[in-house]
């Protein structure tokens, strides 16, 4: 990703991107639901996850369950419930 959208990005959100990760833009729910905790799931070196919404329900209960389950594999994690 490109330092024009990279940085603006990092002061949005306070967090520094980390090199070597893809980014996927999901508009949605019905796009985010699936595929953020496939993708934790999948995760074999660290996990950073910022999530603005948390509602009750079968997504939230993945997106819990999955970073603790790569934790325990020994892969770094680090969530925030964003602002």
């Amino acid at each position: 990703m490109g330092s024009g959208v990279r940085d603006p990005l990092e002061a949005l959100l306070g967090v520094p991107f980390t090199d070597g990760n893809e980014v996927q833009v999901l508009r949605n729910g019905v796009e985010a639901s699936p595929a953020m905790p496939a993708a934790v799931r999948t995760a074999t070196r660290s996990v950073d996850l910022l999530c603005f919404v948390w509602n009750d329900g079968e997504t939230t209960e993945q997106l819990t369950a999955a970073p603790a389950d790569r934790a325990r594999h020994g892969v770094r994690v680090r969530c925030s419930p964003g602002a």
